[in-house]
């Protein structure tokens, strides 16, 4: 199975994965990036992580759709921001776990998985396509 999460922040992406995993097989990836703070904030950057773990777990041929197992791990720069300098309170990243036990993706179609509704708003963007032998 051709898969590809698509991660948007705030309505921008800013990550992907892809990659071919059999059914019922389990694939996991971890990217680091960091996140600068202002120049005037006088703060290190924070190191963040996103891993996530999908498995296409069973292909439907008569619903043409691909039910899958995600899980991930973000850790996101605080959201919270000191009102007198307009910099991060505390420079301390936000961990957030999130499971989907049974996430239903039509083939060749995008389906997306809300993570967090605000603060920021995290969207898992997913298609599936077969892989053509």
């Amino acid at each position: 199975m051709h898969w590809e999460l698509q991660i948007i922040q705030e309505g921008q992406q800013v990550a992907s994965f892809a990659g071919q995993t059999p059914l019922g097989q389990s694939h996991t990836e971890t990217k680091h990036y960091s996140d600068q703070p202002r120049v005037d904030c006088n703060q290190p950057a924070l190191e963040l992580s996103r891993t996530i773990t999908i498995t296409p777990d069973n292909l439907n041929p008569t619903k043409q759709a691909v039910t899958f197992t995600l899980e991930t791990r973000e850790t996101l720069a605080p959201s919270h921001t000191s009102a007198a300098f307009d910099c991060p309170a505390l420079a301390v990243p936000r961990v957030v776990n999130a499971s989907h036990p049974a996430f239903v993706v039509p083939l060749d179609n995008w389906a997306d998985w809300q993570i967090l509704p605000r603060n920021p708003v995290l969207i898992y963007r997913l298609r599936a396509r077969l892989n053509h032998s």
